[in-house]
């Protein structure tokens, strides 16, 4: 050996002296550490936690939490679940820290369980025992915790404001809501075993919910309940809830609807109604009559597209110049419908015419009506005719003529009239009153007492019967006028002028022109 390596000895031998005792007080730190945590065998229901996690528990403790593999617990979650059993557990990590160390007994009646907290310095060792074995501890643990959801689960339910019951796979009950108890017993007797809903669990599995009517002491004798199913591990739970209310409403809804049906069957006036969606949801038979649609294409709810196509193709519409292009405005037409401003008036190959209206309906819908015109259009157009005849007979008269009508204007005239006082008052905006068409006159004829009488023959009734009397025009022509009562307050008046003058009795004209200088002021 040299002199080097006798040198080096104590230095060896002090680093070989320094690492076992660092090794020693590792493990013993180890040895402690582990001791705190879960005691010398690592066995029991012990929780380490730390910084408000629960960073580490024995498998016994996961066996009464019913959780594998280890979860990401916090304070939170591992208060929630032993707050059942031991009301005093802090609700805070730091809290618990600070009182440490801390013995809790169960609060629950028969429960000898207890739960210690121990700290080690930012470490809280939880531990839970039992005067029992371990496993049972955790399987109690377990079912005491199982046992409080369920508590809290059938106090929920026993507040539910409808019958709620469970059935086993036999179709016992296992459980009634307080809700089901009272309404079976007031049908039924409390021993009577009888089922108080005939229920078919496999129309409920494929239907859905069922209807069923109970009798009782209400206005109307009966009450309603509609009850679902739902199935879970092979008992079956069921709900019911009271729809009497809805049960009149929809037996009301559908009287209203009959009654307005049995009232549209007897219009004679076709009618079409179309849903939001535009599809036929109503007619009546008159609809059926007019545009000879069959009821069955009409039972089939067509659109209202369709509808207007097969009034084409059928001939009952007018063919539009431009169909395609007629057809893409129905939308806007039928929302003209809505507004109540559609109408047409349609004349049919076949001679008939028909007024079509858009009618707004309740929610979003349209109503059409289709009536038939023909009469009324064919009565309107005679009148028209004799109207115009009338008038043209009118025109071939000699006499001038006005009719006044009951309220005092002037109803007609004729071309002899329009020629002597060169006047039409069908030309004017506004009716032309008596006391104005008299005035009128008066302006251009001479200064005469007539005047004042031909206002009250006009004004006159029939009892008054005929007048009759003379005036001049400024033009020195003699004019006799007659007024006639009529039907229904009408007045006539006829004037009979004479263009023939003496011209060789020049002294009796200047007369006449100086007696008539100045007209009468009107």
């Amino acid at each position: 050996m040299d002199a080097f390596e006798t040198q080096n000895y104590p230095l060896i031998f002090a680093a070989v002296a320094a690492a076992t005792i660092l090794f020693a007080a590792l493990f013993h730190a180890r040895h402690i550490q582990k001791r705190h945590s879960f005691g010398p065998d690592g066995s029991g229901i012990v929780f380490l936690a730390e910084n408000s996690q629960i960073i580490d528990e024995t498998a016994l403790a996961r066996v009464a939490l019913s959780v594998d593999p280890k979860p990401n617990w916090d304070w939170q979650c591992f208060h929630d679940a032993f707050a059942f059993r031991f009301s005093k557990l802090p609700a805070n990590f730091l809290d618990c820290l600070k009182l440490a160390p801390i013995d809790l007994r169960s609060t629950l009646d028969g429960d000898n369980a207890r739960l210690t907290i121990h700290a080690y310095g930012p470490r809280l060792k939880i531990t839970l025992t039992q005067p029992s074995t371990d496993r049972a501890t955790a399987r109690l643990h377990l079912v005491l915790q199982d046992h409080h959801s369920l508590s809290n689960i059938v106090r929920s339910l026993d507040g539910a404001p409808f019958p709620i019951w469970v059935q086993d796979a036999h179709g016992n009950d296992v459980w009634r809501s307080p809700e089901y108890s009272k309404l079976r017993n007031a049908y039924l007797d409390p021993s009577d075993e009888t089922p108080l809903f005939e229920l078919d669990a496999d129309r409920l599995r494929s239907d859905g919910p069922l209807r069923f009517m109970l009798p009782d002491q209400s206005e109307l004798g009966e009450s309603w309940y509609e009850v679902s199913m739902s199935e879970v591990d092979g008992f079956r739970s069921f709900y019911a809830s009271n729809v009497t209310a809805l049960v009149r409403a929809e037996r009301a809804q559908r009287g209203f609807v009959q009654t307005l049906t049995k009232t549209f069957a007897q219009l004679g006036t076709g009618l079409a109604i179309f849903d939001r969606q535009r599809q036929l949801v109503l007619f009546n038979p008159a609809l059926v009559d007019l545009t000879q649609i069959s009821a069955e294409f009409l039972s089939a709810r067509p659109t209202l597209t369709a509808f207007f196509d097969w009034l084409r193709e059928s001939r009952m519409m007018p063919e539009p110049r431009n169909y395609s292009e007629w057809r893409g405005k129905l939308n806007a037409h039928s929302d003209d419908a809505e507004k109540g401003t559609f109408s047409e008036l349609w004349s049919l190959p076949n001679g008939l015419s028909y007024r079509m209206l858009g009618r707004s309906h309740p929610d979003g819908a349209v109503a059409f009506l289709f009536e038939d015109v023909t009469a009324q259009l064919s009565l309107t157009r005679n009148f028209v005719k004799e109207l115009e005849i009338n008038h043209a007979l009118l025109d071939t008269l000699p006499d001038a003529l006005a009719i006044f009508s009951p309220t005092g204007d002037i109803f007609s005239v004729n071309q002899a009239y329009r020629d002597l006082w060169n006047d039409d008052p069908n030309t004017q905006v506004q009716p032309v009153p008596a006391s104005e068409a008299v005035d009128s006159w008066a302006q251009k004829c001479c200064s005469s007492d007539v005047w004042p009488q031909i206002k009250t023959g006009l004004a006159g009734s029939s009892a008054m019967g005929e007048t009759t009397g003379d005036f001049r025009t400024l033009a020195g022509q003699k004019v006799g006028y007659r007024i006639t009562p009529l039907t229904k307050g009408a007045v006539a008046i006829h004037f009979n002028h004479d263009n023939t003058l003496n011209p060789t009795k020049k002294s009796e004209k200047s007369c006449i022109q100086s007696a008539c200088s100045a007209p009468l002021d009107a």
